[in-house]
């Protein structure tokens, strides 16, 4: 994006093309970002990176339009904005985009409420609720049409595996009953192979009580040992970041005394 508009000043200044060309296309841009920055409140991406794109817009065109005039200082300005902006796409945004996933607006009513766990498994047996009864229980919700969910569960599998031998630990994923019947699911996963549990949620009747679906999936709902949700996450892609939380909070959970 600075890239671009850093083209952008050069041929404005090289080619007396007039300023005001330009500056419409800012308006525009700026415009678009106070839309975005409307419409995705109650979200967590553009709040973040609009204005980084706006602003980064900004630096490139005045870099590229003062290029000839003071090409060293421009040379160092562009290299200070790439060094601000690979900080920030390795550092700053996937950590405000974590705290997002874990401060998510629409699945705030989650949070330390005791939600009855009614399951089945894949053989449509129902798991007794005493099942999960003062232990640290992780339930990923999901649906296999759902590709973040997918992406989501090679990470799933490191905490499985590494929390697998504990007995004070359920991990495990809940299929949404509305999209998926058991025969599809179990027909997904001998096609992808996982370790950890899936449980079945039955015509999404947990989902659909406790609205834990509202902006779709997947959705993470921490428990601790008093079957009390005490944390919720939405999304994934973040990988490590995502791995080290998870594994810190639930060894955070096992540790507390009831």
């Amino acid at each position: 994006y600075t890239f671009c508009y850093f083209i952008l000043g050069i041929l404005i200044i090289n080619f007396k093309i007039k300023p005001l060309v330009y500056h419409s296309i800012v308006f525009t841009s700026l415009i678009a970002y106070l839309a975005l920055l409307y419409i995705e409140s109650l979200d967590y991406y553009f709040p973040g990176i609009a204005p980084t794109i706006f602003l980064s817009g900004i630096l490139g065109y005045v870099c590229g339009y003062f290029l000839v005039s003071y090409r060293k200082i421009v040379i160092t300005a562009l290299f200070v904005i790439f060094l601000l902006q690979a900080y920030g796409e390795y550092n700053f945004l996937p950590n405000y985009f974590f705290n997002k996933m874990k401060d998510y607006p629409s699945l705030s009513h989650l949070k330390e409420i005791k939600p009855d766990l009614i399951f089945q498994d894949l053989d449509e047996r129902n798991i007794s609720p005493s099942f999960f009864k003062n232990k640290v229980v992780i339930l990923d919700f999901w649906f296999t049409g759902c590709e973040a969910c997918i992406i989501k569960h090679k990470e799933y599998e490191k905490i499985y595996n590494h929390f697998s031998k504990d007995t004070n630990v359920i991990i495990a994923t809940v299929i949404d009953g509305r999209f998926n019947t058991i025969p599809s699911v179990k027909s997904f996963l001998s096609k992808h192979k996982f370790n950890f549990p899936t449980l079945y949620d039955p015509k999404g009747n947990f989902a659909r009580k406790y609205r834990v679906s509202i902006d779709g999936y997947p959705v993470e709902l921490r428990l601790d040992k008093q079957s009390k949700i005490h944390e919720v996450l939405y999304g994934a892609g973040l990988k490590e970041l995502y791995i080290n939380d998870a594994m810190k909070t639930i060894q955070e959970l096992i540790n507390e005394k009831i």
